[in-house]
């Protein structure tokens, strides 16, 4: 019997579709080529979003680097840290005069904070801020007595600058009035208490504050208005010397006005209060005391506020303070701002005591 003839085998051969060995791929596969192709775009992607995002982060920090350059130099912190240990070779209030009258002389030397007689600093604290030693940086309560005292005038009369605020003023602002320069002032204040102690913030204050036309700093000022160095100064006469802070060029202790008087009475007055809250003998810190008489004079100037409108910018002479009236009263009869009994060191009677 014949074998039926078998069917041919069809030739298989590659097509889209299908392997070279006639294995169909399965659908939605790409071709091998196909898929090298498309790897080498994702690779490609990747790497171009990878050099996109090093390239903003480097342009990011070299942004922030700018920043903190100008934030360096626009809050004068190298300067400040300097000032831990060297004294600010220029102010901007010295700059000013100078440009002002490039003739006129500058009179500025620095003398340190241990060759200051104590009575003329705790008269410098007294007069422009008694919290010094416990505020830090900005007296709260006093900003907070300017806003009411400002609104019920219906026109600034009164500010709160601590002597930080002073200081930096005097170091880095000078007379801006922009809004801006309150910023400013608030960050570089904040800088100066972080930086510096108390007691060198006062000395440069103390050095650097204006006494009279191109006349800086304490040193100076005893021997522009007095001729005689600040350690040979008499009672009366340091006082005069502090009491011009408030307007040294305008007022002179040789042609007083009656605000140089009214004023220079107002720290004769808190002074002596001062001294009944810390006795020469007593064994309480000064700024504890200076903080007491800070508190006192506060209450005062808020019970004068209630009481009716304000008329000066300035802290109440004959307020008393409840359970004070008799330290006041004691006050007034220890100090005489007319006595002048010789220098600070061997004064005789009637001389402000240590």
């Amino acid at each position: 019997m014949e074998n039926p003839e078998r069917p041919e085998e069809p030739v298989h051969t590659a097509s889209h579709g299908a392997s070279p060995h006639g294995r169909r791929r399965p659908a939605g596969t790409p071709a091998r080529g196909m898929g090298r192709a498309a790897w080498r775009g994702v690779v490609w992607a990747f790497r171009f979003l990878w050099m996109t995002y090093q390239l903003a982060l480097g342009m990011v920090l070299i942004l922030l680097f700018w920043l903190f350059l100008q934030a360096w130099h626009y809050f004068h912190i190298g300067d400040i840290r300097a000032l831990r240990h060297t004294p600010p070779a220029t102010t901007a209030f010295i700059e000013a005069a100078r440009a002002e009258n490039p003739t006129r002389d500058i009179r500025h030397t620095w003398i340190p904070l241990d060759s200051i007689p104590r009575t003329l600093r705790r008269l410098v604290l007294v007069a422009e801020d008694a919290k010094f030693y416990t505020h830090q940086g900005f007296d709260l309560e006093q900003i907070e007595y300017a806003l009411v005292a400002n609104h019920q005038a219906g026109k600034p009369l009164r500010g709160a600058s601590t002597i930080t605020q002073q200081t930096v003023k005097n170091l880095y602002l000078g007379g801006e009035k922009e809004i801006s320069r309150k910023v400013r002032e608030a960050v570089l204040a904040l800088l100066l208490e972080q930086t510096l102690s108390k007691d060198r913030i006062l000395e440069i204050y103390l050095n650097i504050a204006q006494f009279g036309p191109g006349v800086f700093g304490v040193r100076e000022g005893a021997r522009h208005h007095f001729g005689r160095d600040v350690r040979e100064l008499t009672q009366d006469q340091m006082l005069s010397l502090i009491a011009l802070l408030p307007s040294p060029v305008r007022w002179n202790p040789a042609r007083p006005t009656g605000a140089y008087l009214s004023h220079k009475n107002r720290v004769a007055r808190n002074f002596g209060l001062l001294r009944t809250l810390a006795p020469a003998d007593s064994l309480q810190r000064d700024d504890t005391a200076l903080d007491s008489l800070g508190t006192l004079l506060s209450e005062e100037a808020w019970r004068k506020l209630r009481s009716g409108p304000v008329g000066a910018p300035q802290l109440p002479e004959g307020g008393r303070a409840a359970g004070h009236a008799e330290a006041e009263g004691a006050a007034r009869e220890e100090y005489n701002p007319q006595a002048d009994h010789g220098p600070e060191t061997g004064a005789g009677e009637g001389a402000l005591p240590e």
